[in-house]
């Protein structure tokens, strides 16, 4: 499981970083890194699509 997927799960950054043995700002930059790599996957599919 991502940290994005436990964040849509609605944990918060915090707890994530403890259940991942990670620093929260890297969970933070995880989970920014990981939203946007799905929105460009996202926009590409749909600009493939035209």
């Amino acid at each position: 499981m991502t940290a994005l997927d436990m964040f849509r799960m609605g944990k918060d950054t915090l707890e994530i970083a403890a259940a991942m043995g990670r620093p929260e700002a890297e969970i933070e930059q995880l989970i920014h890194l990981e939203r946007s790599a799905q929105i460009n996957t996202f926009k590409r599919m749909r600009q493939a699509g035209k």
